[in-house]
């Protein structure tokens, strides 16, 4: 009998053994990767996404440009950022990680009453004011630099208080009764 107990407690004794040398590696698996993300002019990137392969793991910069993330050495990150061409690198310690500038230019996006969309897929009447009609002309405001330019803008000054918030109509100020129109739908202030 006490052979049998003294049998059971080495095999459990070794189960135990086993369990915790199968468990070890998991906890070695990950580590602490740090690292700053900067631009061409070596000037921190604020706020860049900082995302490991898979999405399990993720991050953004501080306002030093500097980011810790807890993953295996060797795993890809992925780090983006606004404006900026996406970087994937290796992780590992104390990296620094330069991101280029994008130069491509964002298509032009039209503001509609009901949302936005690209240009090209705009099937109704678009006006169109430019930087250079706005610097031909002596404006205090972009609204004023508008007024005359876009078709169906109508600008008026509620009172004659200089700096005063204008009025801003688009297509239309009367409805087919003849009425003023709610100013909840076509008002600007």
């Amino acid at each position: 009998m006490e052979k049998l107990t003294r049998t059971s407690a080495v095999g459990w004794l070794l189960t135990m053994l086993f369990m915790v040398l199968l468990a070890t590696p998991s906890f070695a698996q990950t580590g602490k990767v740090t690292g700053t993300v900067v631009d061409a002019d070596n000037q921190p990137i604020i706020g860049a996404s900082v995302v490991a392969s898979g999405g399990h793991a993720g991050t953004v910069t501080d306002l030093n440009g500097h980011f810790s993330l807890n993953v295996k050495p060797g795993t890809t990150l992925q780090i983006t950022y606004v404006g900026f061409k996406s970087v994937t690198v290796k992780a590992g310690s104390s990296m620094q990680v330069v991101m280029q500038e994008e130069n491509n230019t964002l298509n032009e996006v039209v503001a509609i009453g009901y949302g936005s969309v690209k240009r090209k897929d705009v099937t109704t009447a678009v006006s169109m004011v430019s930087a250079e009609d706005l610097s031909t002309r002596p404006i205090v405001s972009a609204v004023q630099g508008m007024e005359g330019k876009a078709a169906g803008l109508q600008v008026s000054q509620a009172s004659g208080t200089p700096g005063a918030t204008p009025t801003i109509r688009v297509r239309g100020t009367t409805s087919l009764n003849g009425r003023p129109p709610s100013s909840s739908s076509t008002v600007c202030q």
